[in-house]
């Protein structure tokens, strides 16, 4: 996404603004609340997936092979060796998985017909807080997928944060059907 996710300070969340941003500009057409717009988001977020996963499992992989050299040289120790947030099996400089999880949440949102200011803020919110702490089943998919090969850990990248993005956006979907103040 442009170089986002090597943002020195939460590129996770500096990753979830694109999404917000775009549907800030077309909140206001009739495109946007419409069926249309939800299928779109959906065609879309399924062409990044796809584009993604063979993508991530390049990255895993070259992770992966970083990591196993530099425990079978004797001199390993006096390398340089990658960054710890790195080593995980989701890098945080990915932030593609952001995007999707984002796309998603608004999609959501943007179906219920609730699309506003607010609503955008709140499915931002939302996002961020179920793709850090993972609530549900957002962290057994992850646990599973990451210990698959490359190819599942990198749908578990994926999975993780369109199954948080699924959540905000029903959670913001729900809040705005009762709460009237969300609907201005």
């Amino acid at each position: 996404m442009g170089g986002l996710g090597f943002c020195p300070f939460a590129p996770g969340t500096v990753g979830s603004v694109p999404p917000i941003i775009a549907a800030y500009f077309f909140k206001d057409s009739s495109y946007f609340n419409s069926p249309y717009f939800f299928v779109f988001t959906l065609g879309f977020c399924f062409a990044v997936a796809a584009v993604s996963i063979p993508c991530l499992c390049l990255i895993l992989k070259e992770i992966s092979q970083k990591n196993a050299a530099f425990k079978h040289v004797p001199w390993g120790a006096a390398l340089p060796r990658l960054p710890q947030h790195q080593k995980k099996n989701d890098p945080s400089y990915v932030v593609i998985d952001e995007v999707l999880g984002q796309s998603l949440a608004l999609a959501l949102v943007a179906f219920s017909q609730f699309c506003n200011t607010k609503t955008l803020l709140l499915s931002f919110v939302f996002f961020r807080f179920f793709d850090i702490f993972k609530p549900g089943g957002i962290s057994i998919l992850e646990r599973r997928l990451a210990q698959g090969t490359f190819r599942l850990q990198a749908l578990g990248i994926l999975a993780d944060d369109a199954l948080a993005g699924l959540y905000a956006g029903a959670c913001v979907s729900l809040l705005a059907a009762f709460f009237p103040f969300l609907k201005m």
